[in-house]
Parts: C-alpha cells; sequence; structure tokens
C-alpha cells in the first residue's frame, strides 16, 4: 500500500458499516484506511491541504481479521473535500493514516481526475479534467469552473461563512486534462500549460478522447474574486507542447518565472489498451529533450526561453511532484522534482528519486535515491509548508533524507544541501559561485535572472521551535540553538549518521564534479548563441541513473460510477 499525497497520507473513517456480510460469511468491518489515491487535484490555502477528485481505493479490515482492497469504490463523492490540517502534528506512519484528514462538504461537484486546484491564501478553483464516459456522469457545460471561498475578502460582509459555487470561464474551455498546473499566491495568478485535448477540442473524458497535445497557455488572474478572470494564450513554437509536465513558480524578476520540465509526448493512461510499441519508443526517444531543456517563462515581459541544463539530467518523466526553496541569499533557486514515471507503459517502474534543478547554473543534481524499493511514486503531488519540509513522508530538503514525523518545532530555516552546494559552491546559506549555467541557450534570459524579485511572499506555518529549544536545555543539556541549526532532524546519533553519508555521497560526486569542470573549460572556446532558443538533441553521458502524500498510481481497477447531480 503507496500513499502518493505530498504531506498527506489520506484517511477517515473507522468502525463503519456495521453488521454487513460479505463472501457467504459474515464479516463486520471494523475499520477502513486510504489506500491509494491518484490524479487527484491538490493544493494549500494558508495552514491548510485540499484535496479533491481523482481515483482513491480504501483498504478494509473486518473483525476475523482479514483485510482486503475494496475493489468496488475507485472513486469517492465528488461532494467532499479533504482537509489536511498542517498545524497540527503526526507520525508519518501511523497504523490508519486515514485518521488525519478532515472533510468539508462541496455541492454538485463532480468526480474529475486530473485537472488543476488553482489557489492563492484565500480561495481555490477547480479546473479541468476527466470524466468517466458512463451514463452517471452526464455532460457538464464547457464553460464551467468550481470556486471555494475559504476566507472573506475586505469588500465581504460581516455575515460571511465559507462557500463553494460554480463560476463562468467565459470564452475558455474546460476541456483539458493533464496539463502542467501553478499557482502564485503572492501574484494572485495560476497557469495552466499545455496538456491534452480532443481532436475538435469537444467534450474529453476517460477514454481516449482527449489524445491530441494542446498548445494552450490558460491564465487565471485570481485579483478580484468577484470578476476573477480567464485569459488564453498560445505557446510560441519553440515551446514544445507536453502532458504531465511539471511547472513551479520561482521568485526571480519583477514578478517571477515558471520553469516548464518533463512531461513526454504520448501518456499511456489516457488509452484504455495502452500505446503500441511505436508510440512508447517514439514518446520516450522525444520526451528526453524535455528534462535536457526547459522552457522559462517570464511573466512581467510574457517572454519563453529555453535553456540547456547539465549535470544529473533525469530521464524522461511525467506525473511527478515539484517544489523549490531559495538559498537565504538569493544566490541559487533550486527546484526539487521527486517520483514520475516513463508514460510509456502501465508496467513501468515508478522513481523514488529526488533531483534539484538549481537555477541559475541549470545544474541537475541527483540528490535521493531510494533504490526503486520503496518510496516510488507517480501521479502525485506535494507540499512545501515549512521552509525545509515537503511531503507527508516528509522529506527534509536541507539533509536530502525522509523524517518519521511532522510537527510545528523539528524544522529548521532552509538551507542548500552540501550535495547541490558541492556542485554550485558557496555553502548551506547561499554563496554560489555558479551563477550562469555553462552557456546561455538564449542570451536574453540572462537578463531575466539580472532582475530581482521584490514582492512580498506570504508564511502561515506556526513556529514553535522556541518550545523545541526550552524543552531540550532543561531535559537533555542539549544546546537550544541546535534545534534551529539541525533542521528537523532530532539527536546527535542522526547528526553522525547524515555526516556519514554526506561523506560517502560526496566521494561518489567527485568524478561527476571533475566532468562538469571539463565540460565548463570546454564551452568557453566555443561562443554563446544570441539567436533564437533551440532543443538540443541530448548530449552523451549527461543522464543520470534514475508539495500532501502519494499514491501508487498504477492500479487501473474498475471503479464503481457515482451519480451527477445538476449544477
Amino acid at each position: 500500500m503507496k500513499l502518493l499525497y505530498g504531506l498527506v497520507v489520506l484517511g477517515v473513517i473507522a468502525a463503519v458499516l456495521p453488521g454487513q456480510s460479505h463472501a457467504q460469511r459474515w464479516q463486520n468491518p471494523i475499520n477502513i484506511s486510504m489506500c491509494t489515491w491518484t490524479a487527484a487535484r491538490v493544493n494549500i490555502i494558508r495552514d491548510t491541504v485540499y484535496l479533491h477528485g481523482g481515483a482513491l481505493w480504501w483498504q478494509i479490515g473486518y473483525d476475523d481479521g482479514t483485510i482486503r482492497p475494496d475493489s468496488e469504490n475507485g472513486e469517492y463523492n465528488g461532494n467532499t473535500i479533504y482537509t489536511l490540517a498542517l498545524n497540527t502534528p503526526f507520525d508519518t506512519a501511523p497504523a490508519n493514516l486515514s485518521s488525519l484528514f478532515g472533510t468539508t462538504p462541496l455541492a454538485s461537484v463532480p468526480q474529475f481526475q486530473s485537472g488543476a486546484m488553482f489557489a492563492n491564501d484565500d480561495a481555490f478553483y477547480l479546473y479541468g479534467g476527466l470524466l468517466s464516459p458512463t451514463a452517471s456522469q452526464r455532460e457538464l457545460p464547457a464553460d464551467r469552473a468550481f470556486e471555494y471561498e475559504r476566507y472573506p475578502q475586505e469588500s465581504s460582509p460581516g455575515q460571511w461563512s465559507p462557500r463553494f459555487s460554480n463560476v463562468s470561464l467565459g470564452n475558455i474551455t474546460r476541456y483539458l486534462t493533464h496539463g502542467a498546473g501553478v499557482s502564485i499566491p503572492s501574484e494572485d495568478l495560476a497557469f495552466y500549460v499545455s496538456g491534452l485535448r480532443a481532436a475538435d477540442w469537444g467534450p474529453i473524458w476517460r477514454n481516449a478522447t482527449a489524445t491530441n497535445l494542446s498548445q494552450q497557455v490558460i491564465t487565471l488572474d485570481m485579483s478580484s474574486r468577484d470578476e476573477a478572470r480567464w485569459s488564453n494564450v498560445t505557446l510560441p513554437q519553440h515551446v514544445p507542447a507536453r502532458a504531465g509536465a511539471g511547472a513551479v513558480w520561482v521568485p526571480i524578476s519583477r514578478r517571477g518565472i515558471v520553469v516548464l520540465i518533463g512531461g513526454v509526448l504520448q501518456l499511456e493512461s489516457i488509452y484504455p489498451e495502452g500505446l503500441t510499441d511505436e508510440q512508447e519508443a517514439e514518446s520516450i526517444r522525444a520526451s528526453a529533450a524535455f528534462m535536457q531543456t526547459v522552457s522559462v517563462y517570464d511573466i512581467a515581459t510574457d517572454e519563453w526561453y529555453n535553456q540547456n541544463t547539465t549535470g544529473d539530467i533525469p530521464p524522461p518523466l511525467t506525473q511527478f511532484c515539484s517544489v523549490y526553496a531559495s538559498a537565504p541569499d538569493g544566490s541559487s533557486h533550486n527546484i526539487y522534482i521527486y517520483g514520475g514515471y516513463s508514460g510509456g507503459t502501465p508496467d513501468a517502474e515508478a522513481s523514488d528519486n529526488v533531483y534539484v534543478l538549481s537555477l541559475p547554473s541549470f545544474e541537475w543534481i541527483l540528490l535521493y535515491s531510494g533504490g526503486g524499493q520503496v518510496d516510488t511514486r507517480s501521479e502525485h503531488a506535494c507540499v512545501r509548508h515549512y521552509p525545509d519540509q515537503i511531503d507527508h513522508r516528509v522529506f527534509n530538503l536541507n539533509t536530502a533524507m525522509f523524517q518519521d514525523r511532522y510537527d510545528t518545532v523539528s524544522w529548521s530555516d532552509y538551507q542548500v544541501p552540501v550535495l547541490v552546494s558541492g556542485r554550485i559552491g558557496g555553502n548551506s546559506s547561499g554563496s554560489a559561485t555558479r551563477t550562469s549555467p555553462i552557456y546561455w541557450t538564449n542570451t536574453s534570459l540572462r537578463d531575466v535572472f539580472a532582475a530581482s524579485y521584490t514582492r512580498p511572499i506570504a508564511t502561515w506555518y506556526i513556529d514553535n521551535r522556541a518550545t523545541r529549544e526550552s524543552s531540550d536545555g532543561d531535559s537533555s543539556g542539549f544546546p537550544g540553538w541546535a534545534g534551529g541549526v539541525i533542521g528537523g532532524i532530532l539527536g546527535l546519533f542522526v547528526i553522525a549518521a547524515l555526516s556519514m553519508f554526506w561523506l560517502i555521497r560526496r566521494r561518489k560526486h567527485n568524478a561527476a564534479a571533475a566532468a562538469i569542470r571539463l565540460q565548463e573549460n570546454s564551452a568557453k572556446k566555443a561562443a554563446p548563441s544570441d539567436g533564437p532558443a533551440e532543443l538540443l538533441a541530448p548530449a552523451p553521458g549527461e543522464a543520470g541513473s534514475e508539495p500532501i502524500y502519494e499514491m501508487h498510481d498504477r492500479n487501473h481497477g474498475a471503479a464503481a460510477e457515482l451519480p451527477v447531480p445538476d449544477i
């Protein structure tokens, strides 16, 4: 049983349905826990994670000791939003993870898979995605989205409560799925980049109707909730369309940039019969370029650029999760991606690797590899609530290790991991010495990185570190200040283990670092190109080895369909 939604595990419901019988003998269900949940829409408002849609499978425990998955409930009621409160501590491996989740009822929302949940600090919007092609899932208007207002605007009346409503998209269609969605609360903006559509831009279902790549970018301006503005533009030709990519906002330039990473040309899960061998081979071959060259959108100038990357370039990946963290001095901005799979076949192994794409060096670093044994994930989401942590399993960004507990005490300010600073120079506080790529694929992008982002970025996490410092000092003699330095790792034993881990990993990367230096020296002999950015073919020897929580999505069991109420 693998959960796939960052910082979260999915579950509630214990001691339900007493007295039911199964398999010609009396078995009383005594607990139900979430087993897998894929393709949900996930986002965070202030200190709460919200999850909706997707395919949710339950594991049922009976009073005779038997445990089995509920194969008849691959989808849950779309009228429910699950919530995870991030101001409450929890262990990452309790007996029943379902107990961590609360629920919020919604009115008349169909059960979508994929699509996006856009959010700022006050509300979220549900957009796009696929419905099941059955009579119980009737067609919805093409120009509808759904809004949940969690907190009031300043202009709201005194008598106010959270509310849910459907909203008009104007001349924008909702018939898109598997695009790269990103929300930017500090800008009150959200983007949905590329994805899949029907050949005629008509209705799409989970029956191979959404098989054409979209070259569109949908933009949502959330600055005025009463007049949320949707718009639609076409990607430039030098930015390839793709499905299941990751889009990450980074605080660079006057309004920030969006970095488009990965994705594939063909996605096997869209086709009931899967891809042909030829389709799979072509998709994997062409999709390698989406990791070797990333696309960068400068919001302030409305310009797209391509930039080649170096280092431990990941293989073709789709449906991974991603977050960013900036060095304390702003000298580097590090994008973490976790999990994903090739998208070519349902039998393809999901990844349990964590890669970092460090900007502005555009250097890939393989930060963590679990060996493909335990932590493989795809079709999941990550949430970065505290500066140094993502995922329900709680991956510590500073130490590049998983933790067994989430709380409001054991966290730290973000520090650049030693494996990253070893490649880009500097130290845990920043001071990066590689402040540009080996060469700029488009030199105009250099000016984008020269501009600073100055708008405030709100944080909503609770800082209870003083409680830890007092407790540590009183009970063990351990210095209180050490808690902030350790960054979520408790005890000297763990520190010693991490030191050994870092030493071993640094030795393993010495050869790679030497190769990078040789590559840099060679590149200095070549003149940079000022022409249009282009995708380059993969360079030999560059490929590396292979925020909520996630669930392993490669389960394609049958699911009972739910009726859709009138809107």
